[in-house]
């Protein structure tokens, strides 16, 4: 917000930039009011498959800024003020994470492990993953890039695999 508002009056559309602003903030402001409606109580996590490990990104990185402190979405506790922007876990810990929605950030270079991380016993017993509410997001996207289209996907991103009807 910060950035875009600094960048319009740098090139003389600081007007284009707030209205921008205004925009997203309204969006915001109906997704986050549709999900408390939604998930009340239920928590949300967001990892990335890497290096033989899995990435919890806590609540301190800036993707998870947007889930977490705009959407008011709530945080599993071993994430929560965890001291760095992720935490890596084992996959034998992912149990202990006790999420009831889980983002997973896939991308060329992680999609073979992330394979073999959901072809495990320990996977397929996860709640989240029982349940079907597990959703694939693209890292590049989700962690990559932060301009205003940028954050607008992946809110619409999220509405989509929040608000989908239940199965």
């Amino acid at each position: 917000r910060f950035t875009l508002l600094k960048i319009g009056r740098i090139v003389g559309r600081t007007r284009e930039a707030r209205r921008l602003l205004d925009r997203h903030r309204k969006k915001l402001e109906q997704l986050q009011a549709a999900l408390t409606d939604r998930l009340a109580g239920k928590t949300v996590a967001l990892m990335r498959p890497r290096d033989r490990m899995i990435r919890l990104l806590t609540t301190a990185h800036r993707t998870a800024e947007l889930l977490y402190r705009d959407l008011g979405l709530a945080a599993p506790g071993m994430i929560v003020r965890a001291g760095n922007t992720s935490l890596p876990v084992s996959l034998e810990t992912i149990p202990d994470l006790d999420a009831d929605h889980l983002f997973v950030l896939e991308d060329e270079s992680n999609l073979k492990l992330a394979e073999e991380f959901r072809s495990t016993p320990i996977w397929r017993g996860l709640e989240a993953v029982r349940g079907n509410r597990v959703y694939t997001a693209n890292t590049t996207l989700w962690v990559g890039y932060y301009g205003p289209i940028a954050i607008d996907r992946v809110m619409d991103e999220v509405a989509a695999a929040l608000l989908r009807p239940a199965t």
